[in-house]
């Protein structure tokens, strides 16, 4: 090993992985917008279970506002929808960014899930 490769406390430095990745936009799992996008999924599915509940134990037809909130929350369940095909995920401890392998992954993984809870109540 040469000299210039050691550090102070006379160990080797640890190698960087190189990570591949595509040429394309992917959906950001660290950072401000990261944080953010999860704190506001957070607070529509507190929101959501709870309207869900209320619903079903006081409501006979829906009113007006629970329309709107059900577009809202099919407009929220599309942008969560189409970030779990572009989001990078970790296998064996390595980050995959290919997009068919996010989608192959996605659909053996929680898309039925997903499309399960998509029916609407009402």
């Amino acid at each position: 090993m040469l000299p210039d490769k050691i550090d102070s406390k006379g160990k080797p430095p640890i190698e960087e992985v190189a990570v591949s990745k595509e040429k394309c936009w992917h959906w950001p799992s660290t950072g401000k917008f990261a944080t953010v996008f999860n704190l506001w999924m957070l607070l529509n599915t507190l929101v959501q279970a709870f309207f869900v509940i209320a619903r079903c134990a006081f409501e006979d037809k829906p009113n007006w506002y629970s329309l709107y909130l059900e577009i809202y929350m099919n407009i929220v369940f599309g942008i969560g929808f189409v970030r779990n095909f572009v989001k990078p995920y970790l296998a064996d401890n390595t980050a995959v960014y290919g997009f068919c392998d996010i989608a192959l992954h996605y659909i053996k993984t929680w898309l039925l899930v997903d499309l399960f809870c998509f029916i609407p109540i009402a």
